[in-house]
């Protein structure tokens, strides 16, 4: 049974991502189907109130992400039943609502999207009107902290996703984030560093490490020197021939490369 239920988290979070990904009418009704709430998947019957909104979006990107489905209710047997939302809103009004409580960091990790049914549809959904709000992680931003107070929010908090609630973090909840957050810097700088050394060897392959002259070339290089037809100087040439600028790319390149590495100082 414990196996079933994994693979079947797994399934969920296949669905999840496809949604993330894509998100369209075709792919919500699979997220719709789901028989349950998780960490990085919750549902609301309607729009809650602004500063709780707000708190979820902060536990949410501080638990990695995952995203809330407005327009599903919750049965008196626990179960899940879509009944669409009623008043929807646009984007831009829904950040009014939030970002009051959100540092200006959490300002883009989150994106808004409704989708509309008409009579064709079947599966309990036609008619039906369900918005998604998309919270991505914050990655090397945790922990994103509440910036004010409101009804549900307290200012200077650190929220997370727990047993399905947007709760306050605990002592080891904020060591985790701290951990992940210089786990991720060390992975960014890292891929940073690799981009870098891969566009210098891309520099490199632009030069010939030698160039060699045959008999023949020099013999045409000599009788070009005959006068046989006016040449004058074009005045949009660059000063700098393409390999003498390639060679100054690659200078300034190394210099980039050895400060992030922090050895620029060094007499080599």
């Amino acid at each position: 049974m414990a196996n079933d239920d994994l693979e079947y988290q797994e399934s969920i979070k296949d669905d999840l991502e496809r949604f993330f990904t894509s998100p369209s009418k075709d792919n919500l009704p699979a997220i719709l189907s789901v028989d349950k709430e998780y960490d990085y998947l919750d549902f609301k019957s309607e729009w809650h109130e602004r500063s709780q909104l707000a708190r979820h979006i902060l536990a949410f990107s501080n638990s990695g992400g995952g995203a809330i489905i407005i327009g599903v209710e919750e049965a008196g047997d626990k179960s899940l039943e879509s009944s669409g939302v009623d008043d929807p809103l646009d984007e831009s009004d829904f950040g009014n609502k939030v970002e009051k409580y959100l540092p200006d960091s959490a300002h883009d990790v989150y994106s808004l999207e409704t989708f509309s049914y008409g009579e064709v549809y079947d599966d309990g959904i036609s008619g039906h009107t369900f918005q998604a709000l998309f919270i991505n992680g914050a990655g090397e931003l945790v922990p994103l902290v509440a910036t004010n107070a409101g009804k549900n929010i307290d200012e200077g908090s650190i929220y997370v996703r727990r047993n399905t609630k947007s709760s306050v973090a605990n002592y080891e909840e904020v060591q985790s984030l701290l951990r992940r957050r210089r786990e991720s810097g060390v992975e960014k700088e890292t891929a940073e560093l690799h981009e870098e050394l891969r566009q210098l060897k891309t520099l490199y392959n632009e030069i010939d490490r030698k160039k060699t002259i045959s008999s023949l070339a020099a013999l045409a290089g000599a009788l070009n020197t005959f006068p046989h037809e006016e040449t004058r100087p074009n005045p949009h040439y660059p000063n700098q021939d393409y390999e003498e600028y390639i060679s100054h790319l690659i200078k300034q390149k190394k210099i980039r490369i050895e400060k992030r590495l922090g050895i620029e100082n060094l007499a080599l």
